[in-house]
């Protein structure tokens, strides 16, 4: 489902905005949703996503770095600020999901979907926005895709 070396073409892509915020619109797919997945994002959500276009750009780099990014902001939060090693994990995230959940649509309208995954320590919390192409003529040179919206990672507590 995910591209070959998911975790390090991502990590270069973030590495990119790190260095240079300020670059032209950049956009990586890293996976196109197959007929497992749709069924398990279906069954979850209600969501028909065949064939749609798992995808993070630079814009969903920088709110995540922005508003989760910081480690003393997120622990006054309860939560751990997101780095670049935890953007690699963005496919293990949705594709070993402990939680696929709907959470209403985004400030552009779009419709969300919630991505939670437990781990030691961690529970990462990863919303993806829903964009579909509705123009057949936009069809044949846009994707339908499934964008990162945002990342966050809370403590886990220990039981």
């Amino acid at each position: 489902m995910f591209i070959e070396n998911v975790a390090e073409k991502i990590q270069e892509l973030v590495q990119k905005i790190i260095d240079n915020p300020n670059i032209e619109y950049e956009i990586l797919e890293i996976g196109k949703v197959n007929e497992y997945f749709a069924q398990r994002i279906e069954q979850a959500t209600g969501f028909a996503l065949l064939d749609y276009v798992f995808s993070i750009d630079n814009y969903s780099i920088k709110h995540v770095l922005k508003h989760h990014g910081d480690p003393e902001n997120e622990a006054k939060m309860g939560q751990i600020g997101v780095t670049c090693e935890d953007f690699m994990q963005i496919a293990t995230i949705i594709s070993e999901a402990d939680l696929i959940k709907e959470v209403g649509k985004s400030r552009i309208g779009n419709l969300g979907i919630l991505f939670e995954k437990h781990t030691i320590g961690r529970i990462y919390f990863c919303i993806q926005e829903i964009r579909t192409v509705t123009s057949l003529k936009k069809l044949r040179k846009k994707k339908n895709r499934i964008m990162l919206q945002t990342l966050y990672i809370r403590k886990k507590p220990l039981k």
